[in-house]
């Protein structure tokens, strides 16, 4: 089974894997999350030029049900 993981190019970093990936599932599953904060979380992930785990693009894509301006894009 091949399993692609999160690769980050940061060096001075001390969150493991395990708590970027929670980070980010929390700042997508805020109740008060706007269209504007869904387009920054997603811009700074795809700046890391990382690949997020499964549970944070799930995350990003369930905030952006009830935000209509990212839903017909």
């Amino acid at each position: 089974m091949l399993r692609t993981g999160a690769v980050r190019a940061s060096h001075g970093s001390s969150e493991t894997d395990e708590q970027f990936d929670q980070r980010y599932v929390d700042y997508f599953n805020r109740k008060d999350i706007d269209g504007w904060e869904i387009r920054k979380g997603m811009n700074d992930l795809l700046g890391m030029d990382l690949i997020p785990d499964p549970k944070v693009i799930e995350a990003g894509l369930k905030a952006c049900v009830n935000e209509i301006s990212l839903i017909l894009l």
